[in-house]
């Protein structure tokens, strides 16, 4: 997995066709989910072109392991076999982040909070869209494209303590 951060204001307005904006990526191996920890060998400029709900991420080299299993990502961003990523909805959330080992899903009934048979397990990038006490209500989409529950969505609430962010202390908000 590679994450990416912005590296410098926006080249472009919100009244321009194409936006385009310095990125860092990074990555990590199991186990090691903060930034301090991070795979330095992921550590690669590069840049995000946006138009319209488009997005094309574009590395100056490709990210290690990714071989182009889900994208190719060292091209330019006008080529036509870069992959391209497609604003469907856009949701309110709070924070990305890591799950550091298998963690159970609590559905939350009559402000009581219910195991459930899902979970998340280590490495799993999640959204947090929600925080109460101990807890934080994510949202976690199947990365998995060959997986025949590719893209499934999942919601529920998991131990906040379960959760590592990913992101470089000047990142966090």
């Amino acid at each position: 997995m590679f994450l990416f951060v912005g590296q410098s204001p926006r080249i472009g307005n919100s009244g321009a066709t194409t936006i385009i904006e310095k990125i860092k990526t990074f990555g990590f191996e199991f186990g090691k989910y903060s930034y301090a920890d991070r795979y330095k060998p992921a550590d690669i400029d590069g840049t995000i072109a946006i138009t319209g709900g488009e997005w094309i991420v574009q590395a100056e080299e490709e990210p290690p392991g990714c071989g182009g299993s889900v994208g190719v990502f060292h091209s330019s961003p006008f080529n036509s076999h870069q992959f391209r990523y497609n604003v469907t909805t856009k949701i309110s959330g709070l924070s990305i982040r890591i799950a550091t080992k298998k963690s159970s899903i609590f559905k939350k009934r009559n402000k009581l909070l219910l195991k459930t048979k899902s979970y998340i397990t280590e490495g799993d990038v999640v959204a947090v869209l929600q925080q109460e006490g101990n807890f934080s209500y994510i949202r976690y989409t199947n990365p998995d494209y060959f997986s025949p529950i590719s893209q499934r969505v999942t919601t529920g609430w998991v131990r906040t303590s379960d959760l590592e962010d990913p992101f470089p202390p000047s990142q966090k908000q």
